[in-house]
């Protein structure tokens, strides 16, 4: 459901009975940069659509098909920039798969530029982001499966498989600054997303998947969900990252005990979905 406050959040009135659609799950909203009363509205589903407000939110109009006549549409993500408030950017997923990259200069029309993203760079309907660089539009985020960049408004994608999980939920970009939460934490960027480091080392969440035990019993391994494979030295009360991922199965070898094999499941941009086994070196 879609609700709306006019007294910052004291009282709540459900709006789902003026929208068009009344079978969809709502997934981003995004304000006029200049003017409050305008607003948008993207969904996810097998029918997803695009929405907007001028008033506030009292009613909305269906736009959808200012941006794609296509039907069957998957998941939308929309986004809008204070260098150019009366342009609204859309990525859409269709079904079956193909992702394409809108740019709407014409809200009430169909004047737009269009770039069909060849890769899979936007996925889950609750585990993806899109974000449009504040002051150079060029520049847009695409995520999951894994992250990807353009510089060219979407022409062209490039992939960022390192320092971040797969299922991500939020991101932010300005002043060339830039940051991702997803599910193994918080991955942030300095150059507008050129490069990225992981920002969570040091958190205690954790869930484990599996681990092993050396012979000698000095140190464990372990898999852990969502934010990779670490080591703990018994002996000095210490942990270490072996191997970033979403952690599966590990396994410790009987012949040498500071080598050891892991195998990741969908998760971490570290390689494809399916990653295979990895080796480590325990040292």
């Amino acid at each position: 459901s879609l609700y709306l406050t006019t007294n910052q959040g004291a009282n709540w009135d459900s709006v789902i009975l003026s929208l068009p659609n009344t079978n969809e799950r709502f997934t981003e909203i995004q304000f006029h940069p200049i003017n409050p009363d305008t607003f948008y509205v993207s969904s996810a589903g097998n029918d997803a659509r695009i929405y907007r407000t001028v008033n506030g939110g009292f009613t909305f109009t269906d736009i959808t098909s200012n941006f794609t006549t296509n039907s069957n549409l998957q998941n939308i993500r929309i986004d809008v920039a204070p260098s150019q408030p009366n342009i609204l950017y859309a990525t859409i997923k269709m079904n079956g798969g193909a992702v394409v990259t809108y740019k709407n200069s014409n809200i009430g029309g169909t004047n737009q530029e269009t770039y069909s993203i060849s890769g899979p760079y936007f996925g889950g309907i609750d585990r993806s982001i899109f974000e449009v660089h504040p002051n150079n539009t060029d520049i847009k985020l695409f995520g999951n499966i894994p992250m990807g960049r353009s510089i060219n408004g979407g022409q062209n994608v490039s992939n960022y498989r390192l320092y971040m999980h797969d299922d991500m939920r939020g991101s932010d970009m300005v002043n060339g600054l830039a940051a991702i939460a997803h599910d193994g934490g918080i991955s942030m960027s300095t150059n507008n997303g050129a490069s990225w480091s992981f920002k969570s080392d040091g958190l205690n969440v954790q869930q484990n998947w599996a681990h092993d035990v050396n012979d000698d019993f000095t140190y464990i391994v372990s898999a852990m969900q969502d934010i990779g494979f670490y080591s703990y030295d018994i002996a000095s009360d210490t942990w270490k990252m072996l191997y970033p991922g979403e952690g599966g199965r590990n396994m410790i070898s009987k012949i040498n005990q500071s080598i050891g094999l892991v195998n990741s499941y969908c998760g971490w941009s570290a390689g494809t979905c399916d990653f295979g086994v990895r080796k480590y070196l325990n040292s």
